[in-house]
């Protein structure tokens, strides 16, 4: 996504350049012409500025776009960090557990062995 907020952003970014530069052409040929601004000329002088003004909106809404998207993977990479972590910490717990359990086995089994050998004789219930 933020590939395609920068594709939008340069596209802005150049409508805008186009909409200056425009306004500024049509600033030098009123400018230029010998009997004042015609209306026409006029005319197209104020659409260039709106133009630039949509250009100009246009770009903040992309790059706060950009800016929200960069905000998001940003927040999806830290969740997926502390997952990961909370999932190696589940792991480790679980091995120690399972480490602590398997000794007190073997001495279970020990003890029981040696009571047997001792010659006393435990029965399960």
């Amino acid at each position: 996504m933020i590939s395609n907020l920068k594709d939008a952003a340069t596209a802005f970014a150049f409508m805008v350049v186009f909409a200056v530069g425009f306004s500024v052409f049509l600033d030098w040929g009123i400018a230029k012409s010998p009997d004042g601004p015609a209306p026409l000329l006029a005319e197209w002088r104020a659409w260039s500025s709106v133009a630039i003004a949509v250009a100009a909106v246009c770009g903040i809404i992309a790059l706060v776009l950009f800016g929200v998207d960069w905000l998001i993977s940003g927040l999806r990479r830290a969740h997926r960090r502390l997952v990961a972590s909370a999932v190696e910490a589940a792991k480790r717990e679980t091995q120690d557990s399972l480490r602590k359990s398997e000794r007190r086995r073997e001495k279970n089994r020990a003890q029981l062995l040696e009571d047997y050998k001792g010659g006393y004789r435990i029965s399960r219930t």
